[in-house]
């Protein structure tokens, strides 16, 4: 027998469910759960082609979700919409940042790439959308965002968490 990195679980009857990898898990504010189960949400928001949910370090503790799409637009206004009627997503599931691309970077057998994703961040050439705050209020994240985003990780002496950040 060997470890996998695979996590599931059985129900009453006995049916085993498949509920990510053991690297899947993001921490958000003390709270601990599966990109799985978050991806399964996002997954009916209309227009997706193929899509990522991954953590990104937070400037402050712990993880923050990120939602990298493959889609061919993105309506910041249809998306919160979608997630305020989401009542099997939990607020803090809600992703922080949000990555629109054409294509996602995937292997040789079509699995998205979540660590390159993951490294990358919001420092992608893709447009990456934020809401600043607790609201569900998307904004392009301009270079100034980045700076200060930046910034606020040096402040807090977390700057070595930021790949390639020196």
């Amino acid at each position: 027998m060997f470890w996998s990195g695979d996590l599931a679980y059985a129900d009453a009857d006995g049916y085993v469910f498949f509920a990510g990898r053991s690297g899947d898990r993001l921490r958000v504010d003390g709270e601990n759960f599966g990109a799985v189960q978050v991806e399964r949400v996002l997954a009916e928001f209309p227009g997706v082609r193929r899509l990522a949910v991954y953590g990104v370090p937070d400037a402050a503790s712990g993880d923050q979700v990120m939602l990298a799409v493959a889609a061919d637009a993105f309506d910041p206004g249809a998306f919160a919409g979608y997630l305020r009627g989401r009542a099997d997503l939990g607020p803090k599931w809600i992703p922080r940042y949000v990555r629109v691309a054409r294509e996602l970077p995937a292997t040789a057998s079509n699995k998205i790439l979540k660590r390159r994703l993951a490294r990358e961040a919001w420092q992608a050439d893709d447009p990456v959308w934020w809401r600043p705050g607790r609201g569900l209020d998307y904004r392009p994240m301009t270079a100034a965002d980045a700076a200060a985003l930046r910034d606020e990780f040096e402040r807090r002496g977390r700057l070595h968490l930021l790949e390639g950040s020196g």
